[in-house]
This record gives C-alpha cells, sequence and structure tokens, in this order.
C-alpha cells in the first residue's frame, strides 16, 4: 500500500511538473505577446500623437480660412452693395439724360418747324420785295442816266436790302441738296454769263455779289462756309441777282 501512495505521489509530482512547464511555456508565449503588443501600442501613441498635432493644426488653418473667408464675404458684400447703388444711380442719370433728349427733341422739331415756316414766310417776302425793286429799278435808270449820284445811292440801297434779305434766308436755311465745290464754282461761272448781256458792264451784279461776300460775310462767315459746303451759296446769290436784273 506505501509502494502504491508513494507511485500515485510520483505520478501526481510528474503531472504537475509537465503542468507547471507547460504554464511556464504559457507565460513565455504570453510575454511575448505582451512585448509585441507593448511594442504595437507605443507605435500607435505615436500614430495618435501625429495624427492629433495634424488634426491640430488643420484645425487652425481651417479656423484662419474661416476667418479669411468671412473676411472676403464682408467686402464681397460691401462690394455688391456699392455696384448696386452706383448701377441705381446710373440707371438714374440714364432716364434722367432720356427724358432730356427727349423734351430737347420735342423743342428743336418745333423750332425747325417755325424756322420752316418763317423760311416759307420770308422767301414770300423777298421774292415781293425783289419784285419791288426791280420795278423800281429800271425806272431809275432811265431817268439817272444823268444823275450818276442818285443811281448809285439807289443801288447801293438795293444791294443793302437784299444783302439783308438774303443772309435772312440763310439763317433759315437747314436743309439742302449736298453738291461738290467744282458744281458750285460752275453754278457761279454760269451766274454770271447771262449778266454780261444784261448790262452786266454796269457792275450791278458783281458789285452786289462783292457786297454780299466782303461787308455782309465776315459776321456770318460760319454759315457762309456752311452754305458753300452744302452748295447753297450760289443758288441764294443767283436768286437776288436775277430778280434785280430781269
Amino acid at each position: 500500500t506505501e509502494d502504491q501512495s508513494l507511485e500515485k505521489a510520483l505520478l501526481q509530482v510528474e503531472e504537475e511538473q509537465q503542468r507547471c512547464e507547460t504554464l511556464a511555456e504559457v507565460n513565455t508565449l504570453l510575454r511575448e505577446h505582451l512585448d509585441e503588443a507593448n511594442e504595437v501600442n507605443s507605435a500607435l501613441k505615436e500614430d495618435v500623437g501625429k495624427l492629433t498635432a495634424d488634426w491640430m493644426r488643420a484645425r487652425e488653418e481651417l479656423e484662419l480660412k474661416e476667418s479669411e473667408w468671412r473676411s472676403e464675404r464682408e467686402l464681397y458684400d460691401s462690394y455688391l452693395r456699392g455696384e448696386r447703388s452706383r448701377l441705381l444711380s446710373l440707371w438714374r442719370q440714364v432716364v434722367t439724360f432720356r427724358c432730356h433728349f427727349l423734351e430737347m427733341k420735342t423743342a428743336t422739331d418745333r423750332d425747325l418747324s417755325e424756322l420752316k415756316a418763317e423760311q416759307m414766310r420770308l422767301s414770300g417776302s423777298i421774292l415781293v420785295n425783289c419784285s419791288r425793286l426791280n420795278c423800281g429799278v429800271r425806272p431809275w435808270e432811265s431817268v439817272t442816266l444823268g444823275r450818276p449820284v442818285l443811281k448809285d445811292q439807289a443801288q447801293q440801297q438795293a444791294e443793302q436790302e437784299i444783302s439783308q434779305k438774303t443772309w435772312a434766308v440763310m439763317h433759315l436755311q437747314v436743309e439742302g441738296d449736298p453738291e461738290k465745290k467744282e458744281l458750285q464754282d460752275r453754278e457761279l461761272c454760269l451766274l454770271y454769263s447771262p449778266f454780261a448781256s444784261q448790262g452786266c458792264a454796269k457792275g450791278v451784279g458783281r458789285n452786289l455779289h462783292r457786297t454780299i461776300i466782303c461787308n455782309v460775310a465776315p459776321p456770318y462767315c460760319r454759315f457762309h462756309a456752311r452754305l458753300s459746303a452744302e452748295g447753297l451759296w450760289g443758288k441764294v446769290c443767283h436768286f437776288a441777282i436775277s430778280h434785280i436784273l430781269t
């Protein structure tokens, strides 16, 4: 019985010894896993530290960008408000200008209508006066053959009146067919050709043209240039002279 108990004790000791060896191996293996886990944990801590630093940096950059965006938005809003007010002001100016333009156009059309009516009236008056002068010049030419002084005075008076009427027409003339300067010169040449056979040697036609250009034209040189450019000067002179000598 003692031998059996001793064998049992030895078997238990061997079992316990094997169990201890197994536990020692497990303990060693667990220690190795623990060391590996500690190393991984250390690496993770470093990664977490880096991520935290990156996150803080990104947060600071985001806050900076947000502040810049807010300032830019405020500037853009103020710019939009300024542009809107400027656009409204410009639109009001355009509307005001349009109203003024329409008023000026209406007034201009009315003045042009009045000028045309005055032109027609004055043209008729000139025609009547020229007819009267024509009727008066012919008797004066026959009566004043022995009185050249009175003839010159009558001629000067007639020339002065014709010049005044002619320039009144030039003031009121606003439309006409444009002609070239060559045609105007040709018309003036044709203007003097019939007067040579109608007593132009007396100097009436040439003196009248010289009086209109030299004595009357300087105060109205701008209208003379405009009428010359439009080819109306020769027509006016021809109209005035022909009604005296016909």
